[in-house]
Parts: structure tokens; C-alpha cells; sequence
């Protein structure tokens, strides 16, 4: 683990990943502030009282939050050269993730039993669509943390088999990329929750 670690230490220069992931991040954080914004702009603007978010969405925030302290687990793993835990971490991460997305979108069927459709008012289009935006992220990374399970699966079926895969930087880095991602969406959906909460407990204009 020592040399592994000295060898990342020499790497001269970030990887183009790196740099991508951190563009796509900025890019992401913009749109929702703008998001954000109009939200807030549109409720005062009008007068109108805010939208009370579905119960469902609450729970599923705690199933985020615990999906990337998961993957915190799985880089533990892989630091501490664990092929069982870092499996089983990896593996409850995708789990977790999945039943986040069956509990957004049960937030939204919630949403209508209550009668408030996405054609209620303008604030209910927008609790709709930032959270399919989000929920839209989600999808874009999950392909990704499925693929690298069953490829570190595979590629951690034996002893040497799993001193190779410890040794390889590729492994490493593609965790860290889906770490930020992650990571980044939990505290972005924390932040949003965060939002509209504060805003349904302001009294409207």
C-alpha cells in the first residue's frame, strides 16, 4: 500500500478526468442555484405560499446520505487493501442508491395523491423538476458505479488477482471520481432539502 501511495504522490500533473469532473461539478452547482433562485424569486414575486415537500422525500435523503458514506467505506477498503469489504461496501452503495431513486420517485406519486400534479401551480413545476433534474444526475453516475462493481468483483476473484488490482492507479482514480460525484449530489440534495424547507417555513409576501 506504501508503494502504491508513493507512486500517486510522483504524479506530476491532474489527470484530465480530474479536471473534467470539477467542470461538470461547477456546471451542475450553477444550474441548480439558478434553479434555486427562480424558485425563490417566482414564490415572493407572486405572493404565493410554498409547496409542502412530500414525507417520502425526507427518508430518501437519509438513503443518500448513507449511499456515500458507504463509498467513504469502500476507499477505506481500498487503502487498507480489503477486497471482501471493499466489495460488500461497493456493492451496499449501488443498493442504497437504487432504493434512493424508488423513494424519489414515490415522493412524486405522494406528491399527486395529495393533489398537487406538475400542472398545480409554477412552485410545484419547479419542485418537480429540480428534483427529476436531480434524480436525472443520479441515473448519469449510477452506469458508472455499476460497471466498476462488477469489474472490481471480477478483477478481485483471488489473492494475486487482488494485490494486481491494489497495485493498479486506474482502480483508484475511478473511485475518486465517483466518490466526488457522489458525494457531491448527497450534499447537493441535502442542500436543496435544506432550501425549501427554510422556504416553507417563511411565511409568502
Amino acid at each position: 500500500m506504501s508503494e502504491r501511495k508513493s507512486q500517486n504522490d510522483r504524479e506530476p500533473f491532474v489527470h484530465p478526468q480530474m479536471i473534467m469532473i470539477y467542470l461538470i461539478l461547477a456546471g451542475v452547482t450553477t444550474l441548480f442555484l439558478g434553479f434555486a433562485l427562480a424558485y425563490a424569486y417566482t414564490r415572493f414575486d407572486q405572493g404565493a405560499p410554498a409547496i409542502k415537500l412530500p414525507w417520502l422525500f425526507f427518508p430518501s435523503t437519509v438513503v443518500l446520505w448513507y449511499s456515500s458514506y458507504l463509498l467513504k467505506k469502500v476507499k477505506i477498503a481500498y487503502e487498507e487493501d480489503d477486497p471482501e469489504t471493499f466489495v460488500k461496501m461497493l456493492r451496499w452503495t449501488l443498493i442504497t442508491s437504487l432504493i434512493f431513486l424508488v423513494m424519489q420517485c414515490a415522493g412524486w406519486i405522494e406528491l399527486i395523491t395529495t393533489g398537487i400534479p406538475v400542472t398545480y401551480s409554477t412552485l410545484a413545476s419547479y419542485i418537480y423538476v429540480i428534483s427529476a433534474v436531480h434524480l436525472g444526475h443520479v441515473l448519469l453516475g449510477l452506469p458508472f458505479l455499476i460497471i466498476y462493481y462488477f469489474k472490481s468483483k471480477r478483477r478481485l476473484s483471488g489473492e494475486l488477482e487482488s494485490m494486481v488490482f491494489f497495485a493498479d492507479p486506474d482502480p483508484r482514480r475511478h473511485l475518486k471520481l465517483l466518490s466526488i460525484y457522489w458525494i457531491f449530489l448527497d450534499r447537493l440534495w441535502i442542500g436543496l432539502m435544506i432550501f425549501f424547507w427554510v422556504n416553507w417555513l417563511i411565511p409568502g409576501a
